[in-house]
């Protein structure tokens, strides 16, 4: 068995060499899911997952607005089929709207899961490197040069 730092940067090289870490398992292109304890999460991944739901978001606001240039070109109030219009003009505005505050609260989820996983990956690579500085192995056996 070698020293700490050997071993610590046998486990980083192994760490970059995709040994084990967090990915989310649709990053791999075959199936969609990692080999067996390589399972990686990736922030650039969850930042495309809040990126396709804002575009989505976005996509939603523009059916909104579609819908309400349509409404402005029919016929005045008294007539039943403009009535009925009206409420079903209404319903789809809530849905739509509902629709997209739900895109925005999962956009922040991702956004947020994705800043965490960045953030605990980052407190523990500094937490081990802190151990290099205050604690050092031993000399080697056999004493100093």
């Amino acid at each position: 068995m070698g020293t700490f730092e050997d071993e610590w940067a046998r486990i980083k090289r192994d760490r970059t060499d995709g040994g084990a870490g967090m990915q989310l398992a649709s990053a791999h292109a075959e199936g969609g899911h990692p080999p067996a304890g390589q399972v990686k999460s990736d922030m650039a991944a969850w930042s495309k997952a809040a990126g396709s739901v804002a575009a989505l978001r976005g996509d939603i606001k523009k059916a909104t607005n579609a819908l309400d240039r349509g409404e402005k070109g029919v016929p005045g109030h008294g007539v039943r089929s403009a009535a009925a219009e009206q409420e079903v003009h209404g319903s789809w505005q809530r849905y739509l709207n509902a629709l997209s505050g739900k895109c925005g609260a999962i956009q922040g989820a991702l956004s947020k899961a994705g800043a965490g996983h960045a953030r605990n990956d980052q407190t523990v690579s500094t937490s081990f490197t802190q151990l290099d500085g205050r604690y050092k192995d031993t000399p080697a056996v056999g004493g100093q040069g």
